[in-house]
């Protein structure tokens, strides 16, 4: 064991999920995103955000979304994100080049920056 580092440590809950990215390990938690460094597991940076599951991730930019729509694309390298509070019943959809992100509400579509 090269290193131990307990997940809450990066203030965003318990990890729902934890998968690599470049250097880093990503802690998708209960209520945000955290990264670690892969070296010696300290905490990289951290980001907090609503209660959310992944939607899609491409490349550096990870699309989360909350159980009522809202949705957040968060950016890998340094843990900032982007968010917008949808309608309900809305959908998401990542551009495959994760520069975008469209939201499909009732009567428009919303194209949004991811960066």
């Amino acid at each position: 064991v090269n290193f131990e580092e307990d997940v809450k440590n990066g203030g965003v809950g318990n990890a729902v999920e934890i998968r690599p990215y470049k250097d880093k390990i990503v802690v998708l938690g209960e209520k945000g995103v955290s990264l670690f460094k892969e070296s010696d597991g300290k905490l990289f940076k951290a980001n907090k955000y609503k209660r959310a599951t992944v939607q899609k991730q491409v490349g550096n930019i990870l699309l989360m979304r909350t159980p009522k729509n809202d949705f957040a694309a968060f950016n890998l390298d340094d843990c900032s994100y982007v968010m917008y509070n949808a309608k309900k019943d809305s959908q998401q959809e990542l551009s495959e080049d994760g520069m975008f992100v469209w939201a499909y509400e009732k009567k428009q579509v919303t194209k949004l920056k991811t960066r």
